[in-house]
């Protein structure tokens, strides 16, 4: 995984690519002292969610994940965060407003545990997913209500220490495919089968009732820390993923940068009013 800074990566790739996606992982931990910035970068709507959080570190994960979205595709289309809109899809789906973006910069986010992972594409949906791997764990009853009659099969064949890593693998690619899809739990996970085990290459196997869904995405496992799993997906066969870790100290999505934002966005409320979010919203899900 490459440590560059935003400037770089879109110096070097001349912004987005169409058969490129870019996935930044960072790490969401802050000091008290620098959440005010951050937090006031986002939209009324935004501040209202993050304070649904009944504990501190959802609440920082929360506020951190969000400003660190709007500081990437702040960079991205060369506008400042605080001045980012989202709408939303009847599932929930949040894309930039189409009179900011016109172009098809597509994006999602997930995180878990103080970990986040963001997905960049260029008109062509994506999804990515990102779960923390607990030390102590029993998922049987998970798999059996949310899993397919396949992968049970497959996940009863294994020992109990990769069996959790298999049930992991599984559940991060369906869920990165259902997030890709857009339509939220409105399409069962057991409505599909993909690939679990640890020889096997990450893939959407079948899709009921519609087979040609399987050669419309790609599948493949994001690169993560050791007790974390994570996966990618996105439409087409003819695209490859790179990824970068960017940091709260990056020269975009330094502290001060986005003080010097939040301030012109704080003015900018108080000649026109707060901003807010168009559409259905997302679920309040920490990852």
């Amino acid at each position: 995984m490459q440590q560059r800074s935003i400037d770089q990566v879109l110096h070097d790739f001349k912004r987005l690519p169409s058969g490129e996606i870019h996935v930044w992982s960072s790490a969401l931990e802050l000091d008290s002292e620098s959440i005010g910035a951050w937090e006031a970068v986002l939209s009324q709507d935004e501040r209202c969610r993050a304070n649904r959080f009944r504990f501190g570190k959802d609440y920082v994960e929360f506020v951190l994940a969000r400003s660190l979205l709007r500081c990437l595709i702040g960079s991205y289309l060369g506008l400042e965060a605080a001045t980012i809109q989202f709408v939303y899809s009847p599932f929930g789906k949040p894309a930039i407003h189409p009179d900011l973006e016109p172009k098809g910069l597509r994006f999602n986010v997930s995180h878990s545990h103080g970990e986040a992972l963001f997905a960049f594409s260029h008109n062509r949906e994506v999804g990515i997913d990102l779960e923390f791997i607990p030390h102590e764990w029993d998922g049987s009853s998970l798999s059996q209500h949310f899993f397919s009659s396949r992968e049970n099969e497959q996940l009863q064949t294994l020992a109990d220490i990769e069996q959790k890593q298999a049930f992991f693998r599984c559940w991060t690619r369906k869920e990165a495919y259902i997030k890709a899809r857009g339509e939220g739990l409105s399409l069962a996970l057991n409505q599909f089968d993909v690939s679990l085990l640890a020889e096997e290459k990450a893939a959407l196997l079948e899709v009921r009732p519609d087979a040609q869904e399987v050669n419309r995405w790609k599948m493949q496992d994001v690169a993560v820390k050791s007790n974390y799993a994570g996966a990618l997906v996105a439409e087409g066969q003819d695209w490859n993923a790179t990824q970068f870790r960017v940091t709260t100290k990056d020269s975009k999505c330094s502290s001060d940068q986005v003080k010097r934002e939040s301030e012109r966005g704080q003015k900018r409320e108080s000649e026109n009013g707060p901003r807010s979010e168009t559409s259905a919203r997302e679920t309040d899900k920490p990852t």
